[in-house]
């Protein structure tokens, strides 16, 4: 993203340094690009035949943007005004291990390897700094081209880039949040360690964003792309509220086009009330590496605002003096349920009997509501729907805000079915961790789990069920637990569909008629693999597949 940023707004620059690496590397980068992958190769061979399980290779040619920064910017000053030539990392390679053993072996297994690339070698040496420990070694090679090489645990990858801690201990790497704290951390032995009487929150340890374990391509546009689409009917505000200790931040999703109202009845916030006196927007902005921290007056948002992904806000703290005056068109304008559950009753005043209402229609259907599973159904969609428990969904239901055969329609439907696909590196006690995170929220595996090996990959495919005991989950809860889960690099989860009603609906989709029908062939595949297999023939004519 640096890199693109610096090609459009500094184009001469970025020329003329692209120009001097591959002056320096005597090639163009797709040239070295085959030669890296061929050097990858050949290190990945070695391990495997050593019995080093599961390492990754990974290389790399240095960055315009990342040169010019180290020889041009104030960042490293020890390279400032030197040319391109003393930068001793142009090209790069990272072996991954699985643990600390291997991570010696590694190096005595590629050593050979490598000097028969190398012409000057530069001795190696364990580096332990932060909480994590790499070998870290460079070498030119015969045509005079710099080598970074470090070999490194993925435990110790993620500390290094990431500052994941994995359980609690006294040494830790300095990850962003350290700095915040301003109190409880010194320094020992070049080691950043928690003071023995300073009693620093668990959760502070262990803190890390999901999106730490979201597993990328090699290809910016794509990944930016992907990015960009699962966010483009969503935004995520920051609400700064005060806590326990002092100004603590949730990070609030919301739909698009959501208004200050929205932000003021979600569940996290819930401050919307006849005392409601109205957001503000936090101006902050932060520069850089060095960072400069400059915030403007707070502004107070008109209740017609609409926000965006990054908006920071915060309640207005003046008690208002005169009863609460929202506009008019506020109920029309808010995106939320809760939001127009709240201004409707601070309206009508009509709570109570909505949620009599409300229950009554749930009960003239599926009768008195003491089915554990159809409790559970109603806990599941008041969840997704944003509200805070059962009774706000009622009243909801009630007051016309959720459409009565919305909810019939769900509490109707069958048990819910959920099929989960996970790709990793095989190791043992994998599957049991699979099926622990199963366990946790009390589903069952329908049918058989399907496993395929290939090398040291595995792809396990299975399908669970519902059941009366079933804790409520998102699909997306489930695939976060599994993305943490060691070794695992992909996890897909998603609703099993009716099929049939698929199959149904074919004939009325004219030009997709194909593509509809390798989609039912996938679903059928875990539900009637023998009708898969007749959808997925290319021998079958249309015709008959549609008949």
């Amino acid at each position: 993203l640096r890199n693109g940023a610096f090609r459009l707004s500094n184009p001469v620059e970025y020329e003329r340094v692209k120009d001097e690496i591959v002056e320096l590397l005597k090639g163009s980068y797709e040239e070295v690009e085959r030669e890296l992958a061929e050097f990858r190769r050949a290190l990945l061979i070695e391990l495997s035949k050593r019995s080093i399980r599961n390492a990754v290779v990974q290389t790399r040619i240095k960055a315009p943007y990342s040169i010019w920064e180290k020889t041009c910017g104030e960042r490293r000053p020890e390279y400032k005004s030197k040319s391109i030539e003393s930068l001793p990392d142009i090209l790069g390679v990272r072996i991954i291990v699985e643990n600390e053993v291997d991570l010696n072996r590694a190096y005595e297994i590629i050593s050979p390897l490598v000097e028969r690339y190398a012409v000057v070698n530069i001795e190696y040496k364990l580096e332990i700094k932060r909480g994590f420990s790499r070998i870290d070694f460079n070498f030119y090679d015969n045509k005079n081209r710099p080598y970074e090489f470090f070999i490194i645990t993925k435990r110790d990858l993620d500390k290094l880039f990431l500052g994941v801690v994995d359980e609690i201990t006294l040494k830790f790497p300095k990850p962003q949040w350290i700095y915040k704290l301003g109190r409880g951390i010194k320094e020992e032995n070049g080691e950043f360690v928690v003071e023995v009487n300073f009693d620093i929150p668990r959760v502070k340890l262990n803190q890390t964003f999901s999106s730490d374990n979201i597993q990328m391509s090699d290809k910016f546009a794509e990944n930016f792309d992907r990015l960009y689409k699962s966010l483009e009917n969503s935004i995520f505000i920051v609400y700064l509220h005060e806590g326990k200790k002092g100004k603590e931040l949730d990070v609030i999703e919301l739909p698009r086009d959501s208004i200050p109202v929205d932000v003021a009845a979600h569940i996290d916030c819930d401050r919307l009330s006849p005392n409601y006196s109205g957001m503000l927007k936090v101006f902050l902005t932060k520069h850089g590496e060095n960072p400069i921290r400059e915030e403007r007056n707070r502004e107070l948002l008109s209740e017609n605002s609409v926000l965006s992904t990054g908006d920071i806000v915060i309640l207005n703290p003046q008690y208002p003096t005169k009863e609460l005056s929202l506009p008019v068109d506020i109920y029309i304008r808010a995106k939320t349920p809760r939001a127009k559950l709240i201004i409707r009753n601070l309206e009508k005043n009509g709570f109570n009997e909505w949620f009599k209402l409300g229950k009554s229609i749930v009960e003239k259907n599926f009768g008195r509501v003491n089915k554990k599973m159809l409790y559970r159904k109603l806990e599941y969609f008041s969840k997704i729907k944003g509200f805070a428990n059962i009774v706000e969904l009622y009243a909801a239901l009630g007051g016309g805000i959720i459409e009565e055969n919305e909810l019939l329609k769900y509490l109707s439907s069958k048990l819910r079915r959920i099929i989960i696909e996970v790709k990793a590196t095989d190791r043992i006690g994998l599957l049991k961790d699979i099926t622990s995170v199963i366990e946790n929220y009390k589903l069952n595996i329908v049918g058989d789990i399907k496993a395929n090996k290939q090398g040291g990959n595995v792809s396990i495919r299975f399908i669970v069920e519902e059941t009366s005991m079933t804790k409520p989950f998102t699909n997306a809860d489930i695939r976060s637990k599994l993305l943490k889960i060691k070794n695992i690099e992909e996890a897909k989860v998603q609703n099993v569909t009716e099929v049939y009603s698929i199959i149904s609906s074919i004939q009325s989709l004219g030009k997709d008629l194909l593509k509809v029908i390798k989609v039912a062939a996938e679903q059928m595949k875990y539900l009637n693999p023998l009708l898969a297999n007749f959808l997925d023939n290319p021998s079958i004519s249309l015709q008959e597949k549609l008949i």
